[in-house]
C-alpha cells in the first residue's frame, strides 16, 4: 500500500551511476534527469496490485495502469540527444517492495487518497492520466460518494462543484425528454440514472453548492437547441450522449481539482457517475 515509508524505497529504484573525475558522460548520467518519486511510487502499487488480486479482470486493469505508468515515467523523464530514455530515467523493477492490495475497492480508494495529497507534487502533464486510473478503479467497484468531508473552501473548486450541480440537473432533464419515447428497458436505465444523479445532487449541496431557484428552468436552458426525441433509437441515442458527456464532465473536473478535498470527492462523483448503477 502507498506509504511514506516507501520513499527510500523508491529512491533506491532510481539508479545512480558511479561517478569518474574523468568521465564527462559520467558527470553527465549522474546529474541528469530522475524518474517521477511519486510516479514509481503510483507504478509500483499497480505492479503490487496485479500480482495480489484474484480477479481476472481487476489484475488485467491494474497491470495495464502500471505498463502505462511505467511509459509515463520514461515520457516525463525525457530523451537524450538521441532520442532515448537516459540510463538515469530507468526504474529498477526488482526492487518494487510495494504490498499488493486485496481487493480492487482497496486499491482504488488507497490511491484516491495518494493522488489527492500528493496532487502537487505529480507532474501537472501526468494529471489527466494519474486521475483517470483512480476513476477507472473505483468506477470498477461497488463505489460510493464520499461522506464527512465537510463543505469546500477553495473558491475555484466550489465554482467548478456549482457547475457540475447544473450538470446534473440538465441530465435530468434530458433523461425527462428522453422517458416520454422510452421502452420498459430505456425507462429502467432512465430511472437509474435519475436515482445516482440525485444521490450526486445531495452530496454536491452538501459540499456547499447553491441550489439553483428553478432547476428545470436551469437545465432547460442546454437543451434549447435540441430536438426533443420522437422515436425510442433517438430517446436512446440522447441518454447515451447525456451519460457520456456527464461522466467526461467529471473526469475533467476531477483531473483540474485544486485542493486534495475536492480532488479526492470529485475522482468519486466521476466514477459513481461512470459506474451508472
Amino acid at each position: 500500500m502507498f506509504s511514506s515509508r516507501r520513499f527510500a524505497t523508491v529512491l533506491a529504484a532510481i539508479p545512480l551511476t558511479a561517478v569518474s573525475l574523468t568521465g564527462c558522460s559520467q558527470v553527465v548520467e549522474v546529474f541528469g534527469p530522475r524518474p517521477d518519486a511519486e510516479l514509481v511510487q503510483l507504478a509500483q502499487q499497480a505492479e503490487a496490485d496485479a500480482s495480489t488480486l484474484d480477479d481476472e479482470q481487476a489484475t488485467a486493469l491494474r497491470d495495464k495502469q502500471a505498463r502505462e505508468l511505467y511509459d509515463e515515467i520514461l515520457r516525463v523523464c525525457g530523451v537524450d540527444p538521441e532520442g532515448q530514455s537516459p540510463e538515469s530515467c530507468t526504474v529498477d523493477r526488482s526492487t518494487n517492495e510495494a504490498t499488493g492490495a486485496t481487493s480492487l475497492a482497496q486499491s482504488g480508494e488507497e490511491m484516491a487518497r495518494f493522488v489527492a495529497e500528493n496532487r502537487a507534487k505529480l507532474p501537472e502533464d501526468s494529471i489527466d492520466l494519474v486521475v483517470s486510473h483512480v476513476v477507472d478503479t473505483l468506477a470498477a467497484t461497488d463505489v460510493s460518494l464520499p461522506e464527512n468531508l465537510g463543505e469546500i473552501t477553495d473558491e475555484q473548486d466550489l465554482q467548478a462543484a456549482q457547475a457540475m450541480l447544473e450538470r446534473e440537473y440538465a441530465l435530468q432533464y434530458g433523461l425527462g425528454l428522453a422517458s416520454a419515447y422510452a421502452d420498459d428497458g430505456l425507462q429502467q436505465r432512465i430511472d437509474m440514472l435519475n436515482d445516482t444523479s440525485q444521490d450526486r445532487v445531495t452530496a454536491l449541496t452538501l459540499l456547499g453548492a447553491d441550489q439553483p431557484e428553478d432547476s428545470a428552468l436551469a437545465a432547460g436552458y442546454e437543451f434549447q437547441e435540441l430536438e426533443s426525441p420522437t422515436t425510442t433509437v433517438a430517446a436512446t441515442a440522447l441518454v447515451d450522449e447525456l451519460e457520456a458527456n456527464l461522466v467526461g464532465q467529471w473526469r475533467t473536473t476531477a483531473a483540474e481539482a485544486s485542493s486534495a478535498e475536492w480532488q479526492y470527492a470529485a475522482s468519486h462523483f466521476a466514477a459513481h457517475a461512470q459506474r451508472g448503477e
